[in-house]
């Protein structure tokens, strides 16, 4: 289903795709991305042996502007994985990667559409914070890292943390 939308960042687009669907399980899929043709199968079969789970993820590949592979990343959290997930976006950076059961959405709530940075990766530690979370053991997505993208200008990533970690310090109870 094709939904034309006012551009309100990529948080803004997960959060309507999220609004508009139906399914029991939420995916998401960056333009610039390319999931493998088992990615999905995978996840759910993961989601059908630990139904308990709220988020799973795998490992992918990074690719240039010219779908060449530069490289890649294996996943390495599983379980109760909140406390690890503190210290930085182990779910890899991308939204492409994961999968999240609805009753979980329902629960820990939608992307944050002021975070001009780091929106999943507080989202990831929303779930986590109250699921464990999982992951297939091999490449599921393709990562499209663009010279031009955000993660290249360390002066707006430094900008966006300061806005963002207040805000995650304060909602996730970290200000004990």
């Amino acid at each position: 289903k094709y939904i034309r939308k006012q551009n309100g960042g990529l948080a803004a687009a997960r959060n309507t795709g999220i609004e508009i669907s139906s399914s029991p399980l939420v995916a998401f899929c960056d333009a610039d991305d390319i999931w493998y043709k088992d990615k999905l199968a995978l996840q759910i079969k993961l989601f059908v042996k630990k139904p308990s789970l709220g988020l799973v993820y795998g490992n992918h590949d990074y690719i240039d502007e010219k779908d060449q592979k530069t490289g890649g990343l294996d996943a390495e959290l599983r379980g109760n994985a909140f406390e690890k997930l503190l210290s930085g976006n182990f779910i890899t950076g991308s939204g492409s990667m994961a999968l999240v059961p609805r009753h979980v959405l329902d629960r820990v709530g939608m992307f944050h559409e002021d975070f001009k940075i780091g929106e999943d990766w507080e989202f990831w530690l929303r779930i986590a914070q109250k699921y464990s979370i999982d992951f297939v053991d091999k490449r599921i997505v393709a990562i499209r890292m663009r010279s031009d993208s955000m993660q290249t200008n360390n002066l707006k990533m430094a900008d966006g943390l300061m806005y963002m970690l207040p805000i995650m310090i304060r909602e996730l109870g970290l200000n004990r």
